[in-house]
């Protein structure tokens, strides 16, 4: 999920700053300057945080483990838009320590848990650093506070310095160069460095199910590798037949990359067979369904279940609006889910879908209404340029 939010709390700021922010799947809220994602300006793992919802349109991020000045609190414009900013954090949240990883499932190794309840991060990596004070040569304790500096902190950096230690000390410790991988590709675009740490964690361990998924995902967005990626994600499903993940992926590389639009079918079916409650799988294949297949109803069936899954997605609901207008004339039905998916996230693209639907409809003025909201989101929006310029020619001959 992603859209424009104010952001007030953080180390260094106390005032709202306007954000674009990005939730990803790894439990990650991410947030820029603009909205292009050119400009991180923070991480926030939600992780063990708890989500509180502060009014209608307002909600704080704050957790036992989160220290005082890491509180947050966010503003969007809508009460659709928070209940589904609520709902998506809420699912990423976890009652657990993890270590870091690209996919949903869970890691191969856990760090200690905490004592109790009470104890916060600080306390937790201040028991770990004087493990380490009184033996300099404890590998799993610079592991472990690179995995509590991370997930509870957002200290990066310090968490690289500690796994880089860690494998000083260990160079056959797998886990930290998994781990070291994700940050570095995550949080410092450093795809050279991540592919190498992968490298090395399969090297010391040659089962590492996580790892060839995402030295896959790596050859796949960034080195054009694709019977590499093919290669990775096939020895991550060998490895572990009941990783879901592994199939989205490996299907979204067959219907992207290798044309093997079977294949796609039958991967994104055994996601689904794996994982029923996995969104992504049905996201996928709906594309599928409606890009290549041409079964629109078997798309809407799919994004409808990704809908029942998460009544916010607003992708989604923008997506079965334009198969219901486009493709099955359905436009009082399309009309209906990009009212929704406004009520959920201020999207250009929805503005648009909507405003061509008034725009059939006769109804112009609301019709330029939303054109022009698009254009406010996104003053580059060529295709809402377009469409304005046509509803004024419209509207003039009108007159």
């Amino acid at each position: 999920m992603e859209g424009w939010m104010k952001k007030q709390g953080g180390a260094f700021h106390s005032q709202w700053q306007q954000r674009y922010c990005v939730l990803e799947g790894e439990g990650l809220l991410k947030y820029y300057t603009t909205h292009t994602k050119e400009n991180l300006r923070g991480i926030i793992d939600v992780h063990k945080a708890t989500i509180i919802p502060d009014g209608p349109t307002t909600f704080y991020i704050e957790g036992p483990n989160v220290r005082k000045a890491k509180k947050y609190k966010f503003s969007v414009a809508s009460k659709g838009e928070c209940n589904a900013w609520v709902s998506s954090l809420k699912k990423a949240a976890t009652p657990h320590l993890p270590s870091i990883h690209q996919s949903l499932s869970q890691p191969p190794t856990q760090p200690p848990p905490l004592p109790n309840n009470n104890e916060t991060a600080d306390q937790y990596i201040q028991q770990l650093t004087r493990a380490i004070e009184q033996n300099k040569n404890d590998a799993d304790a610079y592991f472990n506070r690179g995995v509590a500096k991370s997930s509870y902190l957002q200290e990066y950096e310090g968490a690289l310095q500690d796994w880089s230690t860690a494998l000083t000390l260990n160079p056959a410790h797998a886990d930290a160069y998994f781990n070291r991988g994700v940050i570095k590709k995550m949080c410092f675009n450093d795809i050279e460095g991540a592919l190498q740490d992968y490298n090395h964690a399969i090297h010391y361990n040659p089962v590492y199910g996580n790892a060839y998924m995402n030295r896959g995902n790596i050859k796949k967005n960034f080195l054009e590798d694709w019977e590499g990626a093919l290669q990775d994600y096939n020895k991550a499903i060998e490895v572990n037949p009941r990783q879901a993940d592994a199939y989205t992926n490996r299907g979204n590389l067959k219907r992207n990359y290798l044309d093997d639009y079977q294949g796609a079918l039958e991967d994104y079916n055994k996601a689904i067979e794996v994982n029923p409650k996995g969104g992504s799988a049905y996201f996928n294949r709906a594309a599928l369904k409606r890009l290549v297949l041409s079964d629109y109803e078997g798309a809407v069936e799919d994004l409808t279940a990704v809908i029942e899954l998460n009544p916010y997605d607003a992708e989604a609901l923008t997506n079965r609006g334009i198969i219901k207008h486009e493709c099955l004339n359905d436009f009082e039905g399309a009309l209906a889910d990009y009212n929704t998916a406004l009520d959920c996230k201020h999207d250009p693209l929805a503005y648009v879908n909507r405003g061509r639907i008034k725009q059939h409809l006769n109804g112009l003025e609301a019709a330029k209404q939303d054109y022009e909201a698009a254009l406010q989101l996104d003053p580059n929006c060529t295709t809402a340029e377009e469409h304005l310029q046509a509803v004024l020619e419209e509207m003039k001959e009108c007159w």
